[in-house]
């Protein structure tokens, strides 16, 4: 019924500008450091950006990237885009925390179906166009570079096969003679080989630990669910994910016409699996949700939609309250130019139950948004951010 008068709304009112209000939390605005906030539970969310073929200097970046993740405080933590094993293990052998304290998904090979294919001739055309205009360019960059210089190619080959498309998305990062071969023979339909890229970890145990894959195109997207015992206090639900981010094509595999059915959909997954879990304990729901909402003049929301849908659902969201306003997609950041564009799309959503213990925000900051020097794939000196994300933490207290 919802969706239906959303879509009666735009067919009568298309020239009209749709407003998403939502009431602010009962708290009111957070402050922008957390110095000196006092806290029973300190969250962290980083995307971390570890993508080769999709964020640039992934590799030269990893070891700058784990550094800062181990030398961060936290009680709780959800990372994002690990996408290797190397980096993961690095990682998670970094922090150092015993491995009940440590949850990821082994997803590898799930949603292979086999059916994403080309024929020789989808990827001539590619492949010629990449030739030319990447020579020079470190493999791994290969695949940004096609996709910024062989637009009229790509644009050929989804008009024509769309399989073939999504075999070249799930092999981004990965030589050309390796990309042909298997697009042309087996196929691939999960980025990574269906690596999922998704760490939770805590200064705590993690107990009752689930893994749960919600529906997604071209990646596997999975939530990551567990208890923390918060000492001196009681247990503390969680849930760690990467939602879909927006494609310039259409989702696929999923069984939905577009990306905000779609984060909708994970989003109702990951809603039911909380409240069956919840049993009047606080929820925190933490990650990359690739949705948020407009703040100030310089904040733009992103599937505004669901993030409104996020809130109907019970969960606060104490980063899109602060004075002043906060992204972690932000203007500035080198891999994001000086576009007139930033966002909040990384959260900690809190949900209070009923009559229980409740969990008040107390502070909330940005992490992770220097750039440092990194080496290159030629030895060069290159400044750089640690990720096309900036971090978010929240501080919470009992009360």
């Amino acid at each position: 019924m919802r969706k239906l008068a959303l879509a009666l709304l735009s067919l009568s009112c298309a020239t009209c500008v749709r407003t998403i209000t939502v009431r602010p939390p009962p708290y009111g605005h957070m402050p922008t450091t957390c110095e000196r906030a006092p806290s029973d539970i300190d969250v962290v969310t980083f995307n971390t950006g570890l993508g080769p073929g999709i964020v640039g200097y992934s590799s030269p970046r990893a070891p700058h990237v784990i550094d800062a993740v181990a030398a961060t405080p936290f009680d709780v933590m959800c990372l994002q885009e690990v996408w290797t094993d190397g980096d993961r293990d690095a990682l998670v052998a970094r922090l150092g925390l015993p491995p009940e304290n440590v949850l990821f998904a082994r997803t590898t090979g799930i949603g292979e179906t086999g059916e994403d294919r080309c024929s020789p001739s989808d990827i001539d055309r590619l492949e010629a166009c990449t030739a030319r205009k990447c020579a020079g360019v470190a493999q791994e960059e290969v695949t940004g570079c096609a996709m910024a210089n062989c637009r009229s190619a790509l644009t050929g080959i989804f008009l024509g096969n769309r399989e073939c498309i999504n075999c070249l998305a799930a092999m981004a990062g990965h030589p050309a003679d390796i990309t042909r071969r298997v697009c042309t023979t087996r196929g691939a339909s999960r980025i990574y080989g269906g690596r999922n890229g998704v760490i939770l970890a805590s200064r705590w145990p993690l107990r009752d630990r689930e893994a749960v894959l919600i529906p997604a195109s071209n990646a596997n997207r999975v939530a990551l669910f567990a208890t923390v015992d918060v000492p001196g206090h009681g247990p503390v639900e969680l849930a760690c994910t990467h939602i879909s981010s927006d494609q310039e094509i259409p989702p696929y595999h999923s069984g939905y016409d577009t990306w905000d059915e779609e984060k909708e959909a994970q989003l109702a997954v990951i809603d039911a699996k909380l409240t069956s879990r919840a049993h009047g304990r606080p929820q925190l729901f933490i990650g990359d949700m690739n949705f948020g909402g407009a703040r100030g003049a310089t904040v733009k929301d992103e599937s505004g939609w669901v993030w409104y849908d996020a809130h109907e659902r019970g969960f606060l969201d104490p980063a899109g309250y602060t004075d002043p306003e906060l992204c972690s997609i932000c203007s500035g950041n080198s891999f994001i130019g000086h576009r007139d564009r930033s966002e909040l799309i990384d959260h900690a959503l809190l949900r209070d139950p009923p009559g229980g213990d409740e969990l008040t925000p107390t502070c909330v900051e940005r992490l992770f948004d220097r750039p440092e020097v990194v080496t290159g794939y030629h030895g060069e000196d290159v400044t750089t951010n640690l990720s096309d994300h900036y971090g978010i933490r929240v501080k919470f207290r009992f009360r």
